[in-house]
């Protein structure tokens, strides 16, 4: 008899186990949502303009990079374009309002300085202006602000952003009387 309790009990114990695991997981279901957040803001860049359609929509999107561009000597000008596609359908608290574009300038040697760059251009078309170029819209030394750290330089420029836009900037760096040497330049808006 002994071994009829504990054979039963054990059973008992297995049964009431099960019930309270179901039970459990009855009582704590659970729903589980992944969210992907997107950059508000997509970049590209091109050595040649980038088609827009009669609604002022582009025609391609264009690649972050890297782009190279060859040729350039000292006293030259670089010309180049960027895409920028505002991807935010709203912005309730006014971010796209006090945006900044960014420039990151590095050369080879990890000595860029602010004077290597004597002019920049930058020229915008957008759905304001897609058939023409307005601009420019930054001119260097009087709309640009740069700052030198140790190994790169930020060349900074205030532009304001509203959602959905979708605009087309044609860049000019003109560069100094400066030794050969590569230079890259990271573009990024910063948004507040």
């Amino acid at each position: 008899m002994n071994k009829f309790f504990k054979i039963s009990g054990v059973a008992l114990l297995f049964i009431v186990g099960t019930v309270f695991a179901v039970m459990v997981n009855y009582l704590s279901n659970t729903a589980e949502v992944n969210v992907q957040v997107d950059s508000p803001i997509i970049l590209g860049v091109s050595n040649a303009e980038v088609g827009m359609d009669v609604d002022c929509e582009y025609t391609e999107v264009l690649s972050p990079g890297p782009l190279l561009l060859s040729g350039v000597t000292a006293l030259d000008t670089a010309l180049y374009y960027i895409q920028v596609d505002v991807q935010a359908e709203e912005d309730p608290n006014n971010v796209l309002d006090n945006a900044v574009f960014n420039w990151s300038m590095t050369n080879s040697n990890g000595n860029p300085s602010c004077d290597d760059i004597s002019n920049i251009s930058l020229r915008v078309k957008n759905v304001n202006y897609c058939s023409d170029w307005m601009g420019p819209l930054v001119d260097t030394p009087v709309n640009v602000g740069c700052v030198c750290y140790n190994d790169h330089c930020d060349i900074l420029a205030d532009i304001d952003y509203v959602p959905s836009d979708k605009e087309q900037y044609e860049l000019n760096l003109t560069f100094a009387n400066i030794a050969p040497d590569d230079y890259t330049f990271e573009h990024t808006i910063q948004l507040e």
